[in-house]
């Protein structure tokens, strides 16, 4: 058995769909349809799969033939989400970016091109469905006010990897923070960057306790584009 097989067998055998695990990954799905033909992975395509599944590649049951050395990098991290990887490839997507929407407060909609204020192309970003401005400060110094922020959709609220910045969207608002885990059940805990404190010591950015079955949308926030000259 290849390591290609190898990998397709322990996918299917965890219970992903070829897309759930690729979006895990952060690769596309033809990427990792090119590793399951593979004899052989390479060492970072096998650092990122040990990520999410326990697997052995030992090299113990290859075929004889198996000798072709493949090259060694086939996609790169270049992104915020530090445990992503993009393949390299040219740009063929436009961002849409909405500047004037927020990131707090009233809902806004996302899924109009019509009404985007312009768009933007990015190499190792093609999977983001737009970019918005992010206000306030509760993400300092990580998101600062005035900050494009790159999202991507997460399509099943299962795969929230915990740690990350997202940017959720809920019946009355709207926020971009950390998720973790959350101690009350069918909650997520959102958490701000920001640790300034009030006079009497508190937190000014509390955590927040959301009901899972209240988010409309959630983003993974990619990247974030810093504007320093006028």
């Amino acid at each position: 058995m290849t390591e290609g097989n190898q990998l397709k067998q322990a996918v299917k055998n965890a219970g992903y769909t070829d897309q759930q695990f690729s979006e895990m990954l952060g690769v596309s799905r033809q990427t990792l349809s090119t590793w399951y033909g593979k004899s052989q992975l390479n060492a970072k395509a096998k650092q990122t799969v040990k990520k999410f599944l326990d697997i052995n590649f030992t090299g113990k049951d290859f075929a004889v033939n198996s000798t072709v050395n493949e090259p060694e990098a086939d996609f790169e991290v270049t992104n915020l989400h530090k445990s992503k990887a993009t393949e390299k490839k040219l740009p063929t997507k436009a961002i849409p970016i909405y500047r004037n929407k927020g990131s707090a407060g009233a809902v806004q909609m996302y899924d109009d091109i019509n009404e985007a204020d312009g768009s933007m192309i990015i190499p190792g970003y093609e999977d983001c469905d737009f970019a918005i401005t992010a206000f306030g400060h509760s993400m300092y110094p990580v998101i600062e006010n005035g900050c494009l922020v790159l999202c991507r959709r997460v399509n099943n609220k299962q795969l929230i990897q915990w740690g990350e910045i997202y940017f959720v969207r809920t019946k009355d608002y709207q926020m971009i923070k950390r998720l973790q885990q959350s101690d009350i059940k069918g909650h997520l805990s959102a958490v701000s960057e920001n640790d300034e404190r009030r006079r009497d010591d508190r937190k000014k950015f509390e955590a927040m306790e959301i009901p899972v079955d209240e988010i409309m949308d959630i983003y993974l926030i990619k990247g974030v584009i810093k504007k320093l000259q006028i």
